[in-house]
């Protein structure tokens, strides 16, 4: 079974990134990359039904949040989990506030995914193998 994620960022590295990291997890996830708000909220409209989780960075563009009323609307419609990411503690807080159910930095948000949307012992093993050869690499 494939499940599909929305990401929305507006820096392309990004998402390359995520989903370079997403399918050395699984192959069951199918990322829908979304670059700007526009972008995001016609692929909410498409997919809404098929969707396991959303990842929206608090800034698209810029360097001030204004994702805040996205997540409101995607909370009217969407039960699932819905990720805050940012590098910036107190936009990722306005993001909960504003319906998000989970935070993650940008920097862990593949693992986060993985963590929020399967459940399986194999997938949790590979993050954890993942996890400690990230974390031996910075020592």
């Amino acid at each position: 079974m494939v499940v599909k994620i929305l990401l929305v960022e507006d820096q392309p590295r990004y998402h390359q990134r995520w989903q370079r990291e997403i399918a050395e997890l699984t192959e069951r996830v199918e990322v829908l990359s979304a670059l700007s708000i526009s972008e995001a909220e016609e692929y909410f409209a498409t997919h809404v039904r098929e969707l396991a989780a959303i990842a929206i960075d608090a800034c698209v563009p810029g360097d001030q949040p204004n994702t805040i009323c996205l997540v409101k609307k995607f909370r009217k419609k969407f039960k699932g989990p819905i990720i805050a990411i940012s590098g910036q503690s107190e936009f990722k807080q306005l993001l909960l506030q504003a319906g998000c159910s989970h935070e993650s930095l940008k920097c862990f948000l593949s693992q986060k995914i993985a963590e929020v949307i399967f459940t399986t012992d194999a997938l949790k093993e590979k993050l954890l193998v993942r996890q400690d050869e990230e974390w031996l690499k910075k020592k």
